[in-house]
């Protein structure tokens, strides 16, 4: 027989268990680190110093936004791996690629017209 009771002890054991936001695995709270993965459980808020747990956008304490947007980590990424002249040269062989590969189609969508050759009538 199923009682309240087991119920409420399932729940209970779900509040002291914290989620990793890297893999799912459920962790003490006491634990800084996942036991599967190795990920940090908790972030600092780097405006006022609060621990939060990693899976909450906005701090606790001031509410400021604890995790960069993804536009902002693609951004940090980008830049870190290549550098101004790298990404022009790229947009540059693209540019050029596109143009080379519409004349190439434009020229054989065409339809070739042979010059007529007169016959001497003599």
């Amino acid at each position: 027989m199923s009682s309240g009771r087991h119920d409420a002890t399932q729940s209970g054991a779900t509040e002291t268990l914290l989620v990793c936001a890297k893999c799912g695995h459920e962790n003490p709270r006491g634990n800084q680190k996942c036991r599967k993965c190795d990920a940090h459980l908790y972030i600092v808020c780097k405006q006022c110093g609060q621990l939060n747990e990693r899976v909450a956008r906005a701090c606790t304490a001031c509410g400021k936004r604890l995790h960069a947007t993804a536009w902002r980590q693609f951004r940090k990424k980008w830049i870190k791996r290549y550098s101004l002249v790298q990404v022009l040269v790229l947009i540059v062989t693209l540019a050029v690629l596109f143009k080379v590969t519409t004349m190439i189609i434009d020229a054989l969508s065409k339809p070739t017209e042979l010059p007529m050759v007169e016959e001497d009538k003599r």
